[in-house]
Formats: C-alpha cells, sequence, structure tokens
C-alpha cells in the first residue's frame, strides 16, 4: 500500500481499522495510518473522515467512559457521554489546532481527556422534550423557568431558527444542545426522522460547525 496521505478514504479507514486490532492484540503495527484518517478527520474537517474515526474509535471511548471512577454517580450509562466526548474533541483539535498534537498517541490522550471531563461535568436532563416538527409551529419552550433567562432563550432560539431554517436541524439542536439528549434517545423518541445514532452524531456535528460560524451562537454553544 502507498502512503498514507496518498491512500483513498475507505482504505485508510480499513486499514486504520485494522492496525488498531493489531495495537490491541499487542502485535507490531503502524500508527500512520490511524494518524492521515485523524488528521483528515480533523485538521481538513472532513466530514466522511470522522465518520470513519467515530466508528473506529466509539468501543474505545465507551471503555474509557466505563473505566471512570465517577460513572456511577452519574447516574448515567456510559454511552450518554460519548457524543459529548468526541464532540469537545473534535472542537479542540479542529483545523490548525491539530498540529499541537503530532502523535497518534497524544491525539487519542486528548480524546481519553474530553471522556473524563464529559463525564465531571454532567447536569441533569432538562423536561419535557420537543414535539416533532412536522406540528407547527415549532415551539419550544426555554429551559429555564426565570422569567429574564426564558426571555434570553427565546430571543436566541429565533435567531437558531434564522441560521437553521429547516424544521429538522431545529428539533435536532434543541434535543441535543439544549435538552442535552444523546443520540440514541433522540432517535427512539423520532425514528421516522432519524435511522440510528451514527446518523445523529454525524448531523450534529453538520449543525455545529454551522452555529459555532454565528458570533452569538458560538457562545452560547461554549456555555
Amino acid at each position: 500500500m502507498s502512503e498514507p496521505g496518498n491512500v483513498p478514504l475507505n482504505d485508510l479507514a480499513r486499514r486504520c481499522q485494522e492496525e488498531t486490532i493489531r495495537f490491541k492484540q499487542r502485535l507490531e503495527h503502524d500508527d500512520r495510518f490511524c494518524f492521515e484518517l485523524l488528521r483528515r478527520a480533523l485538521q481538513l474537517m472532513q466530514n466522511d473522515a470522522f465518520t470513519a474515526v467515530y466508528r473506529i474509535y466509539e468501543p474505545q471511548v465507551l471503555a474509557w467512559a466505563r473505566s471512570n471512577s465517577r460513572l456511577a454517580a452519574t447516574g448515567q450509562s456510559a454511552e450518554y457521554f460519548v457524543n459529548g466526548a468526541f464532540g469537545a474533541w473534535y472542537f479542540a483539535l479542529r483545523g490548525p489546532k491539530f498540529e499541537r498534537f503530532p502523535t497518534l498517541q497524544k491525539v487519542l490522550a486528548y480524546l481519553q481527556v474530553t471522556v473524563y471531563s464529559a463525564i465531571r461535568q454532567i447536569r441533569p436532563l432538562p423536561a419535557p422534550p420537543p414535539q416533532p416538527p412536522d406540528q407547527e409551529p415549532l415551539d419550544l419552550p426555554a429551559p429555564d423557568p426565570d422569567p429574564s433567562a426564558r426571555a434570553r432563550f427565546q430571543e436566541l432560539w429565533k435567531h437558531v431558527c434564522v441560521v437553521l431554517p429547516d424544521k429538522l436541524d431545529q428539533l435536532l439542536s434543541y434535543c441535543a444542545l439544549v435538552l442535552g439528549m444523546k443520540p440514541s434517545e433522540i432517535t427512539i423518541k423520532f425514528p421516522r426522522h432519524w435511522k440510528d445514532a451514527r446518523e445523529v452524531t454525524v448531523a450534529l456535528y453538520r449543525i455545529r460547525a454551522r452555529l459555532r460560524n454565528d458570533p452569538e451562537l458560538g457562545n452560547w454553544l461554549l456555555e
């Protein structure tokens, strides 16, 4: 096989998966293919590459979450923290910031850190979830009962709807970013709109990237 930088994405993802298995079996392995896949996903911000990264490393992220001593105290399953960890990791290392992580070990070590951070920073889930987007209008309740905070949320949400005119994008962003629902919960609640958790995850990365390009919403997502 040619140098990793010249390998088509599907072949690169397959080779990374193979090398990851060899690593876990304590066999001789080549880090270059996984590192190149991560570079395309994070530095070049290629969605298909990130989807492959998510598929390959999701089991490892779950294992890290399950081994964390604080997990039981959260009252949540390990699966609950996977999407948040990948999201924080992506936005911390994307674009030119990836250059600060010159090895596969450093990139994955930071992913492990984000898993533990997600567990430490857990917040309780508000309720109830919003109505499906085919019920017009999509009038979503503010999660904070304080009048001033509620007014601020409604103002902010109107701006979200301008940036995300698609009703499904609005619903997904509310479920994930406001209610804190995990992808599996969203697919169970709205099976007609998303077939599985991975489809939700990919859509969320697209939505987050779009929202973060807006100055006001970018600050909201970092709160």
